[in-house]
């Protein structure tokens, strides 16, 4: 460990040693980047017998279980009474996403909390408001119009027709959806069949722009912009892993910085992102954001803004520690905590590894079944097969019928950076007969190396990683 982030690490857990901060998310692995790194930072979320038996300072035996959000846990459970018992001196709470009802609460129970306003957050990841508060900067957002609520849809039709011509591909999206739901792609002409889609809500409707999307997350410390590792955000056609293309199943940040150097674009992204981040700081926002784009191998265009702590931000801490670089995390509670350092010390991050997430694809409720050990995987084979197979034995996975290619269970384990380069880590739910609602996760895949490869300019899932995924759900259901 490098003397800087011990040094860091020391710092922050000597100020949270009065009142130490507590991460409010239902779902742990939201909220687990720092657990077990600072001494002085608890996890709040819902019980998970796997995470609960490898996190020291856990909270979960407080989840009143019949609570499955934050907002409904800290405002109409015991949970306050009960930390303030746990913790005499006092606490900070920190949420994954947190609402307007639950920032009103917790200030009138004078409750500190290390989160942006919900209005100042709101202000930056609405797409409807994302055009008018980009307007004053040099960030490009590919063409639109905004349908209203009230907008009869005939009266969007005529604008659209004026705008874009018949054979443009449009891109639809809800104002706030996150992870590519409330997304949908079409043209013009479509808008009468997406009714159901445009009626009573607000839609932007933009020019689709071709290329790689990629994504980064970064932290604004003493209001300067620090830029995280770029990352290529993970899609695909196949509906039996996502249920739409515009939905993002995971990240691989070696490919992203593979992409951005052969094309000499590296420091070109960094400067957009510091552009976007300037933005943020006008507004007197402070800490982790994370920023959408497209590439379309020249320029760099701006999609969403997720002003707070993202999904991802905790796989990122991860690889930093497999890496021995600073987390933005650490930099965020630095920004929070108002402790000193020399941000020149940073550099340029570099990080490699990658992720790809199971989710319900279903319309409806999913039920578990089986059981898959978690923890560390070796892989054992020379050529992936497309045949699926697998046994009933937890711990060795078979992805075809020869046996060819195998993972072989060595460890359970729930943090990628204790791998020790040893094999990929598949993290599965943990409650059998557990019904998943849409877009639950189901199980992920964790791995220090890539996922998936870019091929004429299109970016593709490994072909064992995609056996891997079908072979996993097989298990699973």
């Amino acid at each position: 460990m490098n003397r800087l982030l011990k040094k860091l690490i020391d710092d922050i857990d000597a100020k949270l040693s009065k009142k130490p901060l507590i991460f409010a998310s239902k779902d742990i692995y939201k909220s687990c980047g720092l657990s077990n790194v600072l001494s002085n930072f608890y996890n709040l979320s819902y019980p998970s017998k796997l995470y609960d038996s490898k996190i020291k300072n856990t909270l979960s035996a407080l989840w009143n279980k019949h609570f499955t959000n934050t907002k409904d846990l800290i405002i109409y459970s015991d949970i306050i009474s009960k930390l303030q018992l746990y913790f005499e001196k006092g606490y900070v709470l920190k949420f994954f996403n947190f609402s307007l009802e639950e920032e009103k609460f917790l200030s009138n129970n004078k409750i500190k909390v290390f989160n942006n306003s919900k209005q100042i957050s709101q202000n930056f990841e609405s797409k409807i408001n994302l055009p008018r508060v980009v307007k004053d900067y040099d960030i490009k957002i590919p063409d639109y119009i905004i349908h209203k609520a009230s907008d009869d849809i005939n009266d969007t039709y005529a604008i659209l027709n004026k705008k874009f011509k018949t054979n443009e591909l449009l891109v639809f999206q809800k104002e706030f959806f996150h992870t590519g739901l409330g997304t949908a792609s079409g043209y013009k002409d479509d808008i009468f069949k997406m009714t159901g889609f445009m009626n009573n809500t607000y839609v932007k409707i933009s020019r689709f722009i071709a290329g790689i999307q990629l994504t980064v997350n970064a932290v604004i410390y003493k209001k300067q912009v620090i830029v995280g590792a770029p990352q290529i955000q993970i899609n695909t056609n196949d509906k039996n892993i996502a249920p739409s293309p515009y939905i993002t199943i995971g990240n691989d940040f070696g490919v992203a910085y593979k992409l951005l150097i052969k094309d000499n674009k590296l420091s070109s992204f960094q400067n957009f992102v510091k552009k976007v981040g300037s933005m943020l700081v006008a507004h007197n926002f402070k800490g982790i954001f994370g920023i959408d784009c497209i590439y379309d191998g020249n320029d760099f265009w701006l999609i969403e803004i997720n002003a707070r702590h993202t999904a991802n931000v905790d796989f990122e801490t991860h690889l930093s520690l497999q890496h021995d670089v600073i987390p933005l995390e650490l930099i965020d509670l630095c920004e929070w905590l108002e402790i000193d350092f020399d941000v020149k010390k940073i550099g340029d991050i570099v990080l490699t590894g990658s992720q790809i997430k199971l989710r319900n694809t279903t319309s409806s409720e999913l039920q578990i079944n089986k059981s898959l050990q978690s923890g560390i995987y070796k892989m054992s084979g020379d050529r992936p097969s497309f045949n699926v197979f697998n046994n009933n034995d937890s711990y060795v996975i078979f992805v075809d019928e020869d046996k060819d290619i195998s993972f072989e269970f060595l460890t359970e384990e729930i943090f990628i950076y204790k791998s020790n380069n040893q094999g990929i880590l598949i993290l599965t739910h943990d409650q059998v007969e557990k019904k998943l609602p849409y877009m639950d996760e189901m199980s992920r895949i964790q791995s220090l190396n890539d996922l998936t490869y870019i091929k004429n300019d299109k970016l593709y899932i490994k072909p064992w990683t995609l056996q891997l995924i079908k072979t996993i759900k097989e298990i699973l259901l």
